[in-house]
């Protein structure tokens, strides 16, 4: 791909990415990221699904997982501490991303009740707020219970809760994760109490509605990161759901790069992830040493995974510029 208006060779990774970030990151439509860029409007469009296809593939692995039996028990003695409910690793719900009128056979599917076309963003968020699973793409007029189980990730449970206690593994020794009344009652999904009769039924409603924040946080933190999910997508209804998926999971990549605090969210005890070798963080501040390995593996498998030796010549460029640069100030050793 080309700049509008000259012959050359494409531009670099780093500058697609830039395309992607700048018309998702803020309120610029493809106008206005085609005049920022120099280059038109298809092209706009081509490389942020470029972008977005690519980071769903090699990205979704390292950056959304489900929790070990292990990593549950830390996050459900944290969420304990925090709330005193016990046993819950997670809360889910949906939330709408605005998005063009479909045509005119599919417009009532994707009119929701909050009178706007959509799709649905259904989710399940940890203490921490990163997102641990996900699904997109569902019209808007569909209800979050039936977007859940329409998934396999439902049909996962289902065969994991058939189980005995101790050999399940999505929801492990009771484990289960917090949804609102449209969701309905299991082992492993905890709904509010309908018509508390007592002091004790109120406060597990009060609990339950105060950990079920959490997602509508992460909902708010995701949008607030990549505005184009508030304001509304401008792009084909069938790519939709893949720049959604990307944006969901850098989310979880720049939580994983900045390493926010725990006790943003009120939480004092992090999860670290089991069986990788990748922690996160748990606390704010500088790079430690092994998240910064981290976060350098993960650009660096994304690029050369993703465009092949580009991302290697690009380094060595960006390198030889440095050594040219220090030269030129007398630096050079």
């Amino acid at each position: 791909m080309c700049r509008k208006g000259r012959r050359g060779p494409p531009f670099d990774p780093c500058e697609r990415v830039a395309v992607f970030m700048w018309r998702l990151g803020g309120d610029s439509t493809v106008r206005q990221t085609a005049l920022q860029f120099g280059l038109s409007d298809g092209t706009v469009s081509q490389v942020t699904l470029e972008v977005a296809r690519r980071v769903d593939k090699y990205l979704r692995d390292e950056c959304v997982w489900w929790p070990s039996p292990e990593e549950q028990r830390d996050m459900s003695a944290a969420w304990e501490l925090e709330k005193h409910l016990r046993g819950v690793i997670g809360a889910i719900d949906g939330s709408h991303i605005k998005i063009l009128a479909p045509p005119d056979s599919l417009q009532t599917s994707y009119y929701n009740y909050k009178h706007f076309y959509s799709i649905s963003l259904l989710a399940i968020v940890d203490n921490e707020g990163m997102f641990r699973w996900f699904c997109s793409g569902a019209p808007g007029a569909c209800a979050d219970s039936g977007v859940l189980t329409d998934t396999a990730f439902y049909e996962m449970v289902q065969e994991d809760q058939a189980q005995p206690v101790s050999s399940r593994q999505l929801f492990a020794n009771g484990a289960c994760i917090l949804g609102d009344s449209a969701f309905a009652e299991s082992p492993w999904m905890r709904t509010p109490i309908g018509k508390p009769d007592n002091r004790a039924e109120r406060f597990f409603n009060y609990k339950h509605s105060s950990m079920r924040f959490r997602v509508e946080h992460a909902f708010g933190r995701l949008k607030k990161k990549f505005r184009a999910l508030l304001n509304g997508l401008d792009c084909h209804l069938d790519h939709c759901p893949t720049i959604v998926n990307a944006c969901v999971i850098l989310h979880n990549f720049i939580f994983m790069c900045e390493g926010e605090s725990p006790a943003d969210h009120g939480v004092d005890n992090a999860p670290t992830r089991n069986g990788t070798g990748r922690a996160l963080s748990q606390g704010a501040g500088p790079f430690d040493s092994e998240r910064a390995r981290e976060v350098d593996y993960l650009r660096r498998n994304f690029l050369q995974r993703e465009w092949g030796a580009a991302g290697s010549r690009m380094d060595q460029a960006r390198l030889q510029d440095e050594r040219r640069a220090r030269r030129n100030n007398g630096t050079a050793r």
